[in-house]
This record gives structure tokens, sequence and C-alpha cells, in this order.
């Protein structure tokens, strides 16, 4: 499974949603300009926070994408077509 993470740069509010078919939807984001991330859903504690690794056992990291663009949501307005390389 896949999170997607919506991230508003100047207020620190975190949004997510699970990928279904390679869609995920916001809906009611607060105006303002975010950066957009998807990793793996490996955290079996809490699955909303990314799974860095462990040591011992080992366990690899959760992969991760990053957007490379940060995007400006506005009051009423849909953001459609942001493609999230993984």
């Amino acid at each position: 499974n896949i999170i997607v993470e919506a991230k508003n740069i100047s207020l620190n509010l975190l949004y997510h949603d699970m990928v279904e078919d390679s869609l995920f939807i916001f809906e009611n984001l607060l105006p303002g300009k975010y950066v957009f991330r998807a990793y793996e859903q490996k955290n079996s504690i809490d699955p909303l926070i990314y799974f860095s690794g462990t040591l011992d056992p080992y366990q690899s990291a959760a992969r991760f994408s990053v957007y490379k663009d940060t995007i400006e949501v506005r009051k009423f307005w849909d953001v459609e077509g942001l493609n999230i390389q993984f």
C-alpha cells in the first residue's frame, strides 16, 4: 500500500490519503502552498507515519518519492493531474 502526504508549508498541517488504483484524493484542503510525498505503508504501529527501518532485527526503510514542485491550493479550486513517480 502507498500513502500520499500533503503538507501545508505555512501552517505545518499534514493530510494523508491511501492510494487506490493509482489514484488519491484530498478534499477540503486549506488554501496555501503544499509539498507532496508518497511512501510505502510499512509502519505497523501507525500506518500514516513513515517507517525509517530498524537495525535489529534488520528491516529496510519504506521506499518514498517527493513531488518536485510546490502546489498552490486556493479555496474552491480543484487541482488535477498531479503525478508522483514512485
